[in-house]
């Protein structure tokens, strides 16, 4: 029978909080502090700033750090928080209230690297470039623990 473990873990990676510089200490404080984990928020409009170009290098580096300070990485990936291109690149694609007004997207206060509320995802063209994106980080962190 297999035998379940109980993870304790910290909130750590809202792009681009907290700075790259600190990333070595704070894994180790953080295993040093008894945790067995840290969460990453994968976030679309940092991932994917420029239209099809996907870059992963952080997430990558952040893996790594966890996985040599013995922590365990949980991805929450928010296709929620947008890239700031979707209005330019899907103009018509711009969410709706109830009233039908156009929403107008900006940054969240927690998290500046992309837009919400974003694109409509009921429209065919925002909805294909969240499942790009959703299919390409399914297959980048595939192999990962």
């Amino acid at each position: 029978m297999r035998k379940l473990k109980f993870m304790l873990g910290t909130q750590y990676y809202r792009p681009p909080t907290p700075r790259a510089e600190h990333w070595v200490g704070d894994m180790a404080d953080i295993r040093a502090a008894g945790l067995d984990a840290v969460q990453l928020w994968v976030v679309w409009g940092w991932v994917e700033a420029s239209p099809g170009e996907f870059v992963w290098d952080d997430y990558d580096r952040l893996f790594d750090l966890a996985a040599a300070n013995g922590l365990g990485v949980v991805l929450s990936v928010l296709p929620e928080i947008g890239p700031f291109w979707m209005d330019r690149v899907e103009p018509e694609a711009t969410t709706v209230d109830v009233q039908g007004h156009r929403v107008v997207s900006g940054p969240r206060l927690e998290c500046l690297s992309g837009a919400v509320p974003g694109a409509c995802s009921d429209h065919a063209g925002a909805r294909g470039r969240m499942e790009a994106f959703l299919t390409a980080a399914a297959r980048h962190f595939g192999g990962r623990e």
